[in-house]
C-alpha cells in the first residue's frame, strides 16, 4: 500500500527553524543576563536571580494595570503644517491625506 503524504505548507520549514532560533536565542538569554548582572553589581548569583525575578514579575504586573494602549502604543504621528491634522496610517489613506491637504 502507498502510504498517504502529508502536503506541507510553503514555508513551513522556515517557520520551524525560526521558531527552533527564537527558543534557543531566549533559554541563553536569561542565564547570560544573570551572569552579566552578577559580574556588573557583584551580587552573588542567588541575589542576581531575586532581583530579575521580582522586577520580571513587577513588570508583568504593572503592564496588566495599564491599559492595552498604553502598553502597545503606537509610535507618536508627526503633526502636520496644520497641527490637528496628523499623517495617515495606512496606504489606502494617502490618497485622501492629499486630496486633504491640496484643499
Amino acid at each position: 500500500m502507498a502510504a498517504a503524504r502529508e502536503t506541507r505548507a510553503a514555508g513551513e520549514r522556515s517557520l520551524l527553524v525560526g521558531a527552533g532560533v527564537g527558543v534557543v536565542g531566549i533559554g541563553m538569554y536569561i542565564p547570560f543576563s544573570l551572569v552579566f548582572f552578577h559580574h556588573v553589581t557583584g551580587l552573588s548569583f542567588a541575589l542576581a536571580g531575586v532581583v530579575m525575578t521580582v522586577t520580571a514579575l513587577a513588570l508583568v504586573r504593572l503592564e496588566r494595570r495599564l491599559p492595552a494602549e498604553a502598553v502597545h502604543a503606537e509610535p507618536p504621528v508627526v503633526a502636520a503644517t496644520e497641527g490637528a491634522r496628523t499623517q495617515p496610517r495606512t496606504p489606502a489613506q494617502a490618497p485622501a491625506r492629499a486630496q486633504a491637504l491640496a484643499a
